[in-house]
């Protein structure tokens, strides 16, 4: 029970990218059903309490949310208010404190600890970025690209999974072997596809022959990966595989039926 109480926190504080907040929401939530009129606990208190209880729960993690979606369990955290409870607790204390100074003083320190504690969404620890160009794109998924389209007009690739759902923004002229579509579901999954991708996770583990019977039995020519010393030019050869370029970081191979 203890492990499943510290994998949910984690995914929570996950969420919310550091701890305080956490705190912060909890200690809100309480100031609103101790301190709070009957109508704020009736509209906020009682409704935000039921949501926790239903995603905040190991047995309801364990048995439902951990086996429909585990990986995707954070989403739920969306069902939390965490801003309008944190919001309407701090006016609730503001109402009472009553001295401008004091009411000062105290909306200071919780913007201090708000702003203290957050982060720069385009720092390096995060995953924003400045956009490089006018696709919205990072430069690496165009530049591979434009380098298949070199190669082929229309070219049939199986694309790693840093850059897949990338290129189908890019050019609907590649055809992968799968990839997400626009509504965040991948496409193209089948045994075949499943097994692919599982090689592609782990390359200095992939079974590269396999990999290339699946490419000749679904028609593809290209293959797209991280470079990798495992993978090398030399190492590809005796599977089929024939280095045609290398691009941002990327191998661009072709596999010889």
């Amino acid at each position: 029970m203890r492990e499943t109480w510290k994998e949910m926190f984690a995914f929570f504080q996950g969420y919310y990218n550091n701890g305080l907040i956490i705190f912060l929401y909890m200690a809100s939530l309480l100031i609103i059903m101790l301190l709070g009129r009957e109508k704020l606990r009736k509209l906020i208190g009682w409704p935000t309490l039921v949501i926790m209880f239903l995603v905040y729960n190991p047995f309801f993690y364990r048995y439902i949310w951990q086996k429909c979606f585990h990986y995707g369990y954070w989403r739920v955290f969306w069902l939390f208010p965490v801003v309008i409870v944190v919001s309407v607790a701090v006016l609730i204390v503001v109402d009472r404190i009553k001295q401008p100074k004091r009411q000062g003083i105290f909306l200071l320190i919780i913007l201090i600890l708000i702003c203290g504690n957050s982060k720069n969404v385009f720092s390096k620890q995060l995953f924003y970025t400045n956009t490089q160009n006018i696709y919205k794109l990072p430069q690496e998924a165009i530049d591979v690209s434009d380098a298949l389209l070199q190669l082929d007009t229309e070219p049939k690739v199986v694309m790693c999974s840093q850059l897949y759902s990338y290129v189908r923004q890019y050019s609907t002229d590649i055809k992968m072997m799968y990839g997400r579509n626009i509504e965040g579901y991948i496409d193209g999954w089948n045994e075949r596809t499943a097994e692919m991708a599982s090689n592609l996770q782990q390359l200095e583990k992939a079974d590269w022959g396999r990999v290339g019977e699946l490419m000749k039995q679904e028609q593809y020519k290209y293959i797209v990966i991280p470079q990798n010393e495992n993978c090398s030019e030399e190492y590809m050869k005796q599977f089929s595989f024939i280095l045609l370029k290398q691009v941002d970081g990327y191998d661009i191979f072709e596999i010889l039926y």
